[in-house]
């Protein structure tokens, strides 16, 4: 089984669409629709099911999204691992849509320029959406305006 295309899955059902979800992995519709059909002959079972131009997970769908989450985490750790004292992997970091235009390209430039192995995903979106993603595992880190609330200890904060 081809690990990206379960991470490919992943984002599908997450972006309730298969175009939106190509926009986010930079990849055409068509290949994406190739990966998904690759990776249910895979398992054997339809993980999709399509509604018009949405889509949504089947009941398959769901119970493999269930445990795929923990899994491509774990596979991303692989690589940082074997990697020993060189950053490696995939770094997901969410921003505001002025902080996407204003720090982000400047910020991943120099990043890629010291660390060429890392790769980056770069997710725009609400403050609040990013503050959430983050607490959720979804995100590493963001740019976001600060809350006017407690941050919880297991997140760190720098201005």
């Amino acid at each position: 089984m081809n690990t990206r295309f379960l991470e490919s899955f992943v984002v599908i059902a997450e972006c309730g669409s298969i175009a939106e979800a190509s926009r986010r992995l930079n990849v055409t519709p068509a290949a994406l629709a190739q990966q998904l059909r690759a990776l249910e002959k895979d398992l054997g079972h339809k993980l999709i099911q399509r509604a018009g131009r949405t889509v949504r997970p089947t009941a398959s769908g769901l119970a493999v999204l269930r445990h795929a989450r923990p899994l491509i985490d774990g596979i991303r750790d692989l690589h940082t691992i074997a990697a020993g004292d060189e950053p490696e992997g995939r770094l997901r970091i969410g921003a505001t849509a002025t902080a996407m235009t204003g720090l982000m390209p400047e910020l991943v430039a120099g990043l890629r320029k010291r660390h060429p192995k890392i790769e980056f995903f770069l997710r725009p979106d609400s403050s609040v959406n990013l503050y959430h993603s983050v607490l959720a595992g979804e995100l590493d880190a963001a740019v976001i305006v600060r809350p006017h609330f407690v941050i919880p200890k297991s997140i760190g904060w720098l201005t």
